[in-house]
């Protein structure tokens, strides 16, 4: 509960921060992800059914981002939603709950030629999705997989990984989020040079930029939030498939806000 996240912190024991992850994971984490995967456990429906709870969900959680979002939203380079982003959102849960198939080669070329760069034009991305789409089809009909989709990491895995996770790592997660929150945070409230300097790094990688705009609101919700946000992401950096990607940005970050770059 302190206004500084860099400040000393109780000596918590490793195991029971550990064993909170742990009951994190299976009660507590409630991303879009994991609250998809209690509610198709509990679905006993068919394949249709399942992606009826999928992408209902996923819309529902785009609206609500839209309707609620956090308190640094206005922080965030991105704009608004649109209705494709959503529906490319739509299809990407699908995809990744229950396979490509299910969203089939069309589905997968809107996936991709909806990240296409903001200068596109509509025919651009018409013209984009349908070259795509013969692509796909084509490798389809050859028996091949189209593309490789982002993996859900089911409770049962996320807790052996956690259960396995080095004990130094735990804390380092912990605290280089917290520096990235915080001193983040600040750099973007000065709009100084130094932020300049602080954005370079940032928007190197995609993942710096998603990292980051997720750490930042720590920061601001400590009485409230911090706590979810911050477990949630240290279970995506210790169970996520991409890890190896989320840790190079994490170190990034971290490199970025060394008090010293800013005194």
């Amino acid at each position: 509960m302190h206004q500084d996240l860099a400040a000393e912190v109780l000596p918590i024991p490793e195991s029971v921060i550990r064993e909170s992850l742990v009951w994190f994971i299976w009660h507590g984490e409630q991303t879009l992800d994991r609250r998809i995967e209690r509610a198709l456990r509990r679905s006993q429906g068919s394949t249709e059914e399942m992606i009826e709870i999928v992408v209902r969900m996923s819309g529902r959680q785009s609206r609500s981002a839209s309707s609620n979002p956090p308190p640094t939203a206005e922080m965030r380079p991105w704009p608004k939603l649109t209705k494709r982003d959503v529906e490319g959102m739509n299809a990407l849960a699908v995809a990744k709950f229950l396979g490509w198939q299910e969203i089939g080669s069309r589905g997968v070329a809107e996936v991709l030629s909806g990240a296409a760069p903001s200068t596109s034009t509509t025919e651009d991305i018409r013209d984009d999705t349908d070259r795509l789409e013969r692509l796909f089809l084509r490798r389809e009909l050859a028996g091949q997989d189209l593309v490789k989709f982002p993996r859900h990491v089911p409770m049962e895995e996320a807790e052996t990984l956690i259960r396995r996770a080095d004990s130094g790592a735990l804390w380092s997660v912990r605290n280089k989020l917290a520096r990235i929150a915080q001193v983040g945070h600040l750099m973007l409230l000065l709009r100084d040079e130094r932020t300049d300097i602080f954005l370079d790094s940032v928007y190197s990688s995609h993942t710096n930029v998603t990292l980051l705009y997720g750490a930042i609101p720590i920061a601001v919700t400590l009485e409230t939030t911090a706590w979810h946000t911050m477990a949630a992401l240290m279970v995506v950096l210790l169970t996520d498939d991409n890890a190896r990607d989320w840790f190079g940005a994490l170190d990034q970050l971290a490199d970025a806000t060394r008090p010293e770059l800013f005194t």
